[in-house]
């Protein structure tokens, strides 16, 4: 399956189809901007005997989730995933919430975040988990504004992001309100729904940075992520 993104082409060779029919729901449809194919081949075994993680600095780096090997290169991701994993749901998602960390184009990083596009650029909401990022985006899409992306954003330091996927994440009674059906959870509670406007485009200008809150609002990477994976070029400070 190929599979267009804007971290490049997805070029993903797996039986799981777990994984594959997210990657589908997901509709990256845009245009893609970078030149270049990032190849996932992942395969099904009968079981993965859990191991410590490779340091933060290895390279290629092997990392173990619910029963399954992750190897990393910065174009390339190699997976056995176990057929005894607790909860699929948490490794696809881990899996492709951590895509545009592990394999960011050269020149960008991958940040926790919402993001709307406004008139005026792209505003971008930061916080941790579960203060409000996708709230605050529908907020701003009720004023007038168009989801951008939810969850992931990459950004540039010369103050560009791109999107990563506009689906909202979004807690049960946000998706009924949104849709007026009533959703079946996944393993984190909560739901995948489009939004009610999505921006046209997959690139723009950040306009402004907008904390939720949380201890480390801009670069919280989610349980799992090293922060040597992120933050390399310290831009957060000229956003704020």
């Amino acid at each position: 399956m190929r599979v267009p993104s804007t971290i490049g082409w997805l070029d993903i060779e797996s039986e799981w189809y777990s994984f594959l029919h997210f990657v589908q729901q997901q509709k990256m449809e845009l245009p893609v901007l970078e030149d270049r194919t990032v190849t996932i081949r992942i395969r099904m075994v009968d079981d993965v005997e859990p191991a410590v993680w490779d340091p933060p600095d290895a390279y290629p780096r092997t990392v173990y989730v619910d029963r399954c090997r992750f190897t990393l290169w910065k174009d390339r991701i190699e997976g056995e995933v176990s057929r005894k994993m607790w909860t699929a749901g948490v490794v696809v998602a881990w899996l492709w919430g951590g895509l545009p960390i592990i394999c960011a184009p050269d020149g960008w990083e991958c940040v926790h975040a919402a993001a709307v596009d406004t008139d005026n650029g792209i505003v971008l909401i930061a916080g941790a988990h579960d203060t409000g990022k996708t709230t605050t985006a529908l907020d701003l899409i009720a004023g007038g504004g168009r989801m951008f992306s939810d969850d992931r954003v990459l950004v540039n330091r010369y103050g560009m992001a791109r999107a990563w996927s506009t689906l909202l994440h979004a807690d049960p009674r946000t998706a009924q309100a949104l849709t007026g059906e009533v959703h079946t959870l996944d393993a984190f509670g909560k739901v995948w729904v489009p939004p009610p406007a999505t921006s046209e485009r997959n690139e723009g200008r950040l306009l402004t940075v907008y904390s939720t809150g949380g201890e480390r609002p801009l670069w919280d990477d989610g349980p799992g992520w090293d922060s040597a994976w992120v933050n390399r070029y310290g831009f957060g400070e000229q956003l704020l």
